[in-house]
């Protein structure tokens, strides 16, 4: 049907590792949906394609208790069943450094591709908004579309649901698609309700390419068995309406066939929405452990250690710096760094900051030290003092130090 609507669902699974509930139990259910998956995926070819969200850490989180099942997830993300990636956390990426951005579309690669594959479509569902470099960083991972629910406002009244976001250089640019939030709900695909949500969404969508996107994107919301047997009997019910399963990769490919004229934006994309924006002030003191942990690894730990490596024999410590990075993204989810989530999790979020913490001053203290002791320094001529600078300028601040009566020499 030329003129017809397409409807495209994608089964996904929003997981959130810890938020109303604590993230071991918050695992045990993401374990059981998995399962499950993978048993649908296995019993029926029909079932094309589940998106995990856009995140790979689930990935990690599952195998950690399912070791057995590594190998047949394995192959059902290289045969396209499941998509994984391109993040490994879903961050609220307006709280975070731009490094922690880059580290974690770097491990979300990293991961995926271990597993056999990364989608490269930039799924940002939970983030209260978007900075206008992103489409810049995207590109340098190879990413070119963009799929986002928040941070639209009244620019979206021109420029519609579907346009090319231009980052500041002028250099980079990605197709942004603006998923519009509604009461989809995947377990209720009778005809009549199904055809409200269309019409609901043909009323409220402002795009020109007639593809409607209704991602099944809930909170550990379970694969469903029947999907396939609903999508067939709206088919047959409804006139002017196509429906389809899909991934992502599909949606978006779908969207540029059928439009070749853009409208084009630059700048940030943060919508008017006071209560997302109270978040900032939410759980202060884990916005300042956040800032500590970022800084202790991106000014000092890093840099330091690379440092130590090309002045020494020393070897590089990339196993425990990407497990601290790790462990920092885990803290970077959207709801643990909003600071929305119930007390029990916050708690397990500042253990996890203090793992960072000492992971970096270890690292930090063993590299400046080494360092120090490879300077060609005449012991003979006064007490030498080593001072380091973590930025990338020249300072000629004033150090204060304490030195120890028994280490001063006689004649200084």
């Amino acid at each position: 049907m030329e003129n017809s609507y397409k409807v495209f669902i994608i089964p996904s699974i929003h997981w959130d590792r810890a938020w109303d509930s604590p993230f071991q139990q918050n695992r045990i259910k993401l374990v059981k949906c998995i399962d499950n998956l993978i048993q649908i995926l296995n019993n029926d070819n029909r079932y094309t394609s589940f998106s995990f969200g856009g995140q790979s850490v689930s990935i990690e989180d599952y195998l950690e208790i399912r070791p057995e099942m590594e190998k047949e997830l394995k192959r059902l993300i290289q045969n396209g069943k499941i998509d994984v990636g391109p993040w490994y956390s879903l961050a609220d990426i307006l709280l975070v450094s731009p490094e922690s951005i880059i580290r974690n579309l770097m491990f979300g690669f990293m991961v995926s591709e271990l597993a056999g594959r990364v989608i490269k479509i930039g799924y940002i569902p939970d983030s209260s908004g978007l900075f206008s470099q992103l489409p810049q960083i995207m590109r340098g991972f190879g990413i070119e579309s963009v799929v986002f629910t928040r941070g639209l406002d009244d620019e979206g009244e021109i420029l519609g649901d579907e346009f090319i976001w231009i980052s500041p250089d002028g250099k980079n640019s990605v197709l942004a698609v603006h998923q519009r939030i509604g009461d989809f709900d995947i377990d209720d695909l009778d005809a009549e309700n199904f055809c409200a949500n269309v019409q609901k969404f043909k009323e409220n969508t402002k795009n020109q390419s007639k593809i409607i996107l209704l991602n099944a994107d809930k909170n550990l919301n379970e694969p469903k068995p029947d999907l396939i047997e609903k999508i067939e009997y709206l088919n047959e019910k409804l006139e002017n309406v196509d429906v389809m399963q899909c991934g992502f990769g599909d949606y978006v490919e779908r969207i540029k066939s059928q439009r070749t004229n853009f409208g084009e934006y630059r700048g940030e994309l943060k919508e008017s929405c006071p209560l997302m924006t109270g978040v900032i002030s939410s759980r202060v003191y884990l916005k300042q452990m956040n800032e500590m942990a970022q800084t202790l690894l991106e000014k000092w730990a890093e840099p330091f250690s690379s440092l130590n490596w090309l002045v020494s024999d020393s070897t590089y410590p990339k196993v425990f710096l990407h497990y601290a990075w790790k462990e920092l993204l885990k803290n970077h989810s959207h709801n643990n760094i909003r600071g929305c989530c119930i007390d029990e999790v916050h708690r397990e979020d500042m253990v996890r900051y203090e793992w960072v913490n000492q992971i970096g001053e270890d690292i930090t203290y063993t590299s400046l030290k080494q360092i120090a002791e490879n300077i060609d320094l005449d012991i003979n001529i006064g007490y030498p003092i080593v001072v380091f600078n973590p930025l990338c300028w020249r300072r000629s601040d004033p150090v204060v130090t304490e030195i120890p009566i028994s280490n001063i020499p006689e004649n200084p």
